[in-house]
């Protein structure tokens, strides 16, 4: 399949699915080292509850960079 067919098929990720994944595969490699989330997050000096609100709500700076992407999306299609 070529590249066009390819991404024609299989949409790019949105970036708040990236940072979605991203942010469960921190956790997953964590627990893989002997962490759990808690633990990685004293550590770094980050609320425990942040990560929990980050799954509930979108941070609002990674909403931004998502509604960026929206606008440049539109502008594509139309051009």
């Amino acid at each position: 399949m070529n590249e066009q067919n390819r991404n024609e098929a299989e949409p790019p990720k949105g970036f708040d699915q990236v940072f979605y994944e991203y942010l469960d595969n921190l956790e997953h490699r964590a627990h893989a080292v002997g962490m759990t989330l808690t633990d990685l997050c004293r550590d770094s000096g980050v609320s425990r509850a942040t990560p929990d609100r980050w799954r509930k709500s979108l941070p609002k700076t990674i909403q931004n960079v998502c509604d960026l992407e929206a606008i440049v999306k539109k502008a594509e299609r139309k051009k």
